[in-house]
Order: structure tokens, then C-alpha cells, then sequence
């Protein structure tokens, strides 16, 4: 029996995780497979990166993954991982929320977009009374009609009021995107606040009838759903790559379109040479699949460019401990647009994580801010971490220079959910079932964290088998 030849164009978390799942049903099902990873670059993970530097374990992209979501952890026990994972700082229960450079606490209960609790949310300082009694009129505004999309935003401003958007709302969900909250989608980002609305006419109501609450003792991000691991997120990439045949790797291959021959196999075409496949996983942003599509399908490549990805960057800053002179009581803070500072959010990696810095030492993570991105397009890396040293020294009281310091920039980091997604979604499945044969997988599609993008390639990788025959 011949082989069942599959390729995958990008070996990020999605394509990685759709390799190993066809590795596991060839075996299950005896299926004679041979699978290729076509990756432009040297290495695998993607945006996935740690670093080890004098003691110091650093971050280049995600530092953790959310547990509720269950195809995270399931690929991690697969992987024998279980003894390298680890939790957020249990003794740690909040975060904060600048405002006039003092770091607030998310009110107790808030989650999101929303208060769960009352009490804590009305003795917060973040809010002026107004904004207050607004949001607590949440439960009299009429519930929205249309099935039409609306940005979080809209939805936000709609029910609670702008205060409340501004002041909370906008920084924890920027803090998340890195974008603003009036271009994200609420049906394809937090799909259950308009089942909320929509079953009880209020985001209040519902939680007043425990329809929907969150945990006990958490408010803005669940930090207590999320683990990483002892040596880093890279781990686990690490994990996926030994479990696959170093054969299965094309590395520095970019794959610059693709054809359909009369054999209905696909022919993938490099800048060398061209190589015929006879089933297709496309585990690349959206705006990156895009061009594949350009003499095959254009109206499907119209629709994947309209999907752009997201920039972001960040910067690693370790001190002694006796520079910072706040507690770091907490997981981190985020800012609000308002602020007119040049990050988003800081993580206090140290405190949130065990094996993140020598003893004595503390390590906190910077998230530029579009605002930011922009300063260093224009001013350059150097400048741009000169600049948001001096702002989070005013905040966090930190005296002397950082002895550590590193700066990441990912130009297609993640593809947010905008106004309109899931039509948009849609559409493209429609458009790929007349192309069998072919699955697309990734961040940009259905979720973009990790449990999301392993589970989208694990569903392509199924798919791919079920037609085998």
C-alpha cells in the first residue's frame, strides 16, 4: 500500500500539534502516512520562545496557557509533562489597574467586562460615583434585539456605561488583544455576556440568579486557570518536536503557493522546486495563508487578507530586589488607554511564576501598547526601552538601571477577532469544502490561545485521516 502523503505549512503551536495528532491516528488506525512541516524559518513554536540568561528565564511570547479549555492540558499529559508544569503563585490573588501612576485593584468579582460583585466594585476608587450609579443601572437598560455583531466596546459602553469601559473594562480587555475594545468582536471573543443578555436582559440579573459567576476570589484575569512550565513555554514545543521524525521537517522553506493537479493532489511550490502532496494542513495566520490562495481561489484569498494579524512586542526587565520599591503584592497591572503611557500591561514574572529569576532578584515584563509599537517604529529598540524603563520606574518606584533587559517584536503576533469574524469564518469554511483535501488551522480562526490552536490543528489533523480511504 502506498503512502499517505499529508503536508503542513507552518510549524507553529497549531501545525505542530495537528503533526503529532496525525502521527497518533496513523498508528491507531494503521495508516501508511508520511507527513512534512514546511517552515519559512529555522525553528518551531512560532512566537513560542524562552530564553535562559543569568538565571533568568524570559519569555519571548505567551508565559502560560488557560486550563478551562481542556485541549491544553490533555496534549500536555499525551506529552509526559505533568511534572514540569506549574501553577501561578497561590498566595497571590489580584491584579491591578493604573490610575494617575498608583496601581488600583480590579475590584473583587469584576470579570472582564463586568461587575459580579457589588460591594467591592462601589467602594473602588477607579470609578467616580457617576460611573457607579451608571454601571448599577445596568440591570434597567433594555436588552439589544439585533442578531447583528457588536464590538465589546459598544456592548460595554451600551450596558455599564463609558466610565466603566474607560476606566476597566478597556484596559483588561487591551490587556488580553492589544487592541481596542470597540474593534473586537463580542460574539467571537466573550460569546457568553450576550447569552447573558439575551436569556435575562442583564448582565447583573444573571449574575444575581448565579446563571454565570466566576470563581470565588477572582477578578479581571483567572490567574488561578492558568499554568506554564518549570524550564518555560518552549517546553512544550520542545516535547512536540522529539515526538516527530526529524525527517518530518522541511526548515527555511517557504511555500509560496499552491496548485491542484488532475489527480486532485496539491502541489506545493517553492522558490526551488515544487512537491505534490495528497492532503493539505494550512497552519499559518490568516493573512499569511492569504497569498496561497491568489491564483487558486482569489475571492478566498480576498477574504483571509481582510483578517490581519495583530503586532506586538515586549520588553523583559530584571532589577535586585531592593531597586523595586512597591510590594508587588499581585499578578501585574494594566493601563488604560487614557493614561497616555507607551505599555499596555506589565507582568510581575517573578511573583506570578517559581523559576523566573535568582533569589533577590525580580523580573517584570512590559507589553507595548499600539501607542508603543508605534514609538518604536519610529524611535527605534534603544529608545523605545529607554522610554518605557523611565515609566515603569515613576510607577513602580524602581531606583537604578535594569541589569537585564531584553526586547521582542513579533510583527504578526496573534489575528484578533474583529467586528464581523465569525460571518467572516464562516464564509471560508464555505469556500473550503470545495476545496477537499484541505484544512486551515490556527489562532486566527476559532481562539487564539494555546489550548485553542492546539485544538483547531488537532481538528484538521482528524479531518485529514477521515478522508483517507
Amino acid at each position: 500500500m502506498s503512502s499517505f502523503k499529508i503536508a503542513i505549512i507552518g510549524s507553529g503551536i497549531s501545525g505542530l500539534a495537528a503533526a503529532f495528532r496525525l502521527q497518533e491516528m496513523a498508528v491507531e488506525k494503521k495508516i501508511p502516512l508520511t507527513i512534512r512541516l514546511f517552515e519559512k524559518k529555522a525553528r518551531a513554536g512560532g512566537v513560542i520562545q524562552s530564553f535562559f540568561s543569568n538565571g533568568f528565564l524570559l519569555e519571548a511570547g505567551p508565559d502560560s496557557f488557560i486550563i478551562d479549555k481542556p485541549s491544553g492540558l490533555q496534549l500536555c499529559q499525551k506529552l509526559n509533562l505533568d511534572s514540569q508544569l506549574i501553577p501561578t503563585n497561590p498566595n497571590l490573588k489580584h491584579s491591578f489597574i493604573l490610575k494617575r501612576n498608583q496601581l488600583i485593584p480590579v475590584p473583587e468579582g469584576f470579570f472582564l467586562l463586568a461587575p459580579s460583585k457589588i460591594l467591592p466594585f462601589m467602594f473602588s476608587p477607579l470609578l467616580p460615583l457617576s460611573g457607579k450609579l451608571r454601571a448599577g443601572m445596568e440591570w434597567m437598560i433594555p436588552k439589544r434585539i439585533s442578531d447583528s455583531d457588536e464590538s465589546i466596546g459598544s456592548f460595554v459602553e451600551r450596558r455599564f456605561g463609558k466610565d466603566i469601559l474607560e476606566n476597566i473594562a478597556q484596559p483588561l480587555i487591551s490587556g488580553i488583544y492589544n487592541i481596542s475594545p470597540h474593534e473586537l468582536s463580542l460574539q467571537a471573543c466573550f460569546p457568553r455576556f450576550r447569552e447573558m443578555e439575551t436569556h435575562h436582559g442583564s448582565i447583573l440579573r444573571s449574575f444575581l440568579k448565579s446563571s454565570y459567576l466566576p470563581p470565588k476570589r477572582v477578578s479581571g484575569a483567572r490567574y488561578s486557570l492558568f499554568l506554564s512550565f518549570k524550564q518555560g513555554m518552549e517546553t512544550l514545543v520542545t516535547a512536540l518536536v522529539s515526538k516527530l521524525s526529524p525527517s518530518c521537517f522541511s526548515w527555511n522553506t517557504p511555500i509560496e503557493s499552491i496548485q491542484r493537479n488532475s489527480d486532485r493532489q496539491w502541489i506545493l511550490k517553492g522558490p526551488q522546486k515544487s512537491i505534490t502532496f495528497d492532503q493539505l494542513i494550512i497552519a499559518l495566520p490568516p493573512v499569511h495563508a492569504a497569498p496561497l490562495f491568489h491564483s487558486l481561489h482569489p475571492d478566498l484569498s480576498h477574504l483571509l487578507q481582510s483578517m490581519p494579524s495583530q503586532e506586538a512586542a515586549t520588553l523583559n526587565l530584571a532589577y535586585p530586589r531592593a531597586s523595586i520599591h512597591h510590594p508587588l503584592d499581585g499578578f501585574g497591572f494594566v493601563v488604560p488607554e487614557k493614561e497616555n503611557k507607551h505599555f499596555s500591561g506589565c507582568t510581575f514574572a517573578s511573583r506570578k511564576f517559581d523559576f523566573r529569576s535568582p533569589e533577590s532578584f525580580e523580573l517584570i515584563r512590559l507589553f507595548l501598547s499600539p501607542r508603543g509599537i508605534q514609538y518604536f517604529h519610529e524611535h527605534g529598540e534603544t529608545e523605545t526601552i529607554n522610554l518605557l524603563i523611565n515609566e515603569i520606574s515613576q510607577i513602580l518606584h524602581i531606583s537604578g538601571t535594569p541589569m537585564l533587559s531584553q526586547f521582542h517584536y513579533h510583527a504578526q503576533a496573534m489575528s484578533p477577532f474583529r467586528v464581523g469574524h465569525l460571518e467572516k469564518v464562516k464564509k471560508i469554511q464555505s469556500m473550503l469544502k470545495k476545496l477537499p483535501g484541505i484544512e486551515i488551522c490556527g489562532n486566527g480562526f476559532v481562539g487564539s490561545g494555546i489550548p485553542d490552536c492546539i485544538h483547531s490543528g488537532t481538528q484538521s489533523a482528524e479531518k485529514i485521516i477521515q478522508s483517507y480511504g
